[in-house]
């Protein structure tokens, strides 16, 4: 059965013009999964949910808060950013039947913390597996699903054509960004994933 995925590349799309209020932070949360995980995760803003996935060795105070896309989507939505499991604030198992699946289902277990039924999910690189997974598993609970550095291959030899070119360098506003965000540094340093704190690679399947 063919279904209807809406893929966006741009999050900020999201975003609307408005700015946060001076002195808004997102709140340092934690929830315990069905395998009795600990799972971090950031909330910030109000209204129609946006679930935010990082990428691997990466957690998600660093990948959407200190350079201003948390901040921005919070302007209009209720962003929930996780650090999967084995990185950042959240535990980090030894056992690897700790990962694989766990993964997309820690952000189904999450939404049902929340009270979320259905959510704009973006994930980056390892982030984006995730998203597939569960695009496979439970397209349902996703209004929109959106990419960064990673996501579906398009197959459709006309609509590659229609693709346009991806630009070349750095975004114009990321130095701003950055510049504007390390004024306020993170008070605290998660640490690198994986067991041990040592990298290891993760399957999502």
């Amino acid at each position: 059965m063919k279904r209807s995925i809406t893929v966006t590349t741009a999050l900020l799309i999201l975003s609307g013009s408005s700015l946060l209020r001076a002195g808004d932070n997102p709140a340092h949360e934690h929830f315990i999964a069905s395998d009795g995980v600990k799972i971090h995760y950031l909330v910030m803003g109000h209204g129609t949910p946006v679930v935010l996935i990082h990428g691997y060795v990466a957690f998600a105070e660093w990948n959407w808060f200190i350079n201003g896309i948390a901040e921005a989507l919070a302007a209009n939505h209720r962003v929930i950013a996780l650090d999967v499991r084995g990185h950042g604030l959240s535990d980090k198992p030894h056992d690897p039947a700790k990962y694989g699946p766990r993964l997309w289902q820690d952000v189904i277990e999450l939404m049902d913390h929340l009270g979320i039924q259905r959510a704009h999910v973006h994930g980056y690189s390892m982030g984006g597996k995730i998203v597939t997974q569960l695009l496979s598993h439970h397209p349902e609970r996703l209004i929109t699903a959106s990419y960064g550095g990673s996501g579906v291959r398009e197959v459709d030899p006309k609509r590659i054509a229609e693709v346009p070119k991806d630009k070349l360098g750095p975004d114009p506003k990321e130095a701003e960004a950055i510049a504007k965000k390390s004024q306020g540094a993170l008070s605290r340093s998660p640490g690198s994933p994986g067991p041990g704190r040592r990298s290891q690679e993760f399957s999502v399947a």
